[in-house]
This record gives C-alpha cells, sequence and structure tokens, in this order.
C-alpha cells in the first residue's frame, strides 16, 4: 500500500530556451525545500496502483490536494475499497453511451426509492413544507 505524500507547485529557477526565450523553471513538486522548513507548505497527495488499461498500460492514480495527511490516508483507504469491491471507474474515459446505459439501469433500479409514490409527477417530495399536488 502506497503512503500520501506531500507536495508543492513551487518552481525552480527560470531557464533560457536554445532560442532565446525565458521559459519557467521544472515543478518542484516534493523535493521543494520548502516542505521541510515549513508545515503549512504544500498539500497532501497519494498515489495507487490501478488495474492496467485495455491496452496493457499501467496506471497510477494520485489523488488529492488534501489539507491533512489523515485526509491523504482516508481517501487512499476508500479508493482502494472501491478498487477490490469493484465499484471504482475511471471517468475521464467513460464514453456517452456508457454513461447513459449506466444511468438507464439506475433509473430502473433506484427510481422508486426517489419518487413519492409510484405514478407521481413530482420527482421528489422533500417536505419542503409545500403541500404536495394532487397526482
Amino acid at each position: 500500500m502506497s503512503k500520501p505524500y506531500r507536495a508543492c507547485w513551487c518552481r525552480g529557477d527560470p531557464v533560457t530556451g536554445p532560442d532565446g526565450k525565458r521559459r519557467p523553471g521544472k515543478l518542484l513538486g516534493q523535493a521543494c525545500p520548502e516542505l521541510e522548513k515549513n508545515s503549512r507548505h504544500g498539500k497532501w497527495y497519494a498515489r495507487y496502483e490501478a488495474p492496467a488499461d485495455p491496452d496493457g498500460k499501467r496506471r497510477q492514480v494520485r489523488i488529492g490536494p488534501f489539507d491533512t495527511k489523515k485526509d491523504a490516508r482516508d481517501a487512499l483507504t476508500a479508493a482502494l475499497g472501491e478498487l477490490r469491491t469493484g465499484t471504482a471507474a475511471d471517468d475521464r474515459k467513460t464514453t456517452l453511451g456508457e454513461y447513459l446505459a449506466r444511468f438507464v439501469e439506475w433509473h430502473q433500479t433506484e427510481w422508486r426509492y426517489w419518487s413519492a409514490r409510484p405514478g407521481c409527477r413530482r420527482s421528489r417530495h422533500t417536505g419542503c413544507g409545500m403541500a404536495p399536488r394532487r397526482c
């Protein structure tokens, strides 16, 4: 299991490229000297190994930023738990067709929970104080 780490978005000294233009320095990340001096500098992150892509490429998922190490550790534990139970999904690569298929499945199974009565036209009776209309 990986452990949380602290990193920041500080950059090193600017460099001059071969074309004479000044470019910003590299991101320091975990190598920032300020992280050792100042405990409030930077944020907490965690990285874990996810199953390989269908292409066989290795995936290391980075989660964060978090304000405390405990928050990062808790999020890492939750992410690894979702990975083990099979509920984790890579939403960045979800196609519209896959999303709609999941939505239709959810709609067929969970919709009755959200509606007040079968056949009701209102989406939810939330108890906001207004009397519900006749359905």
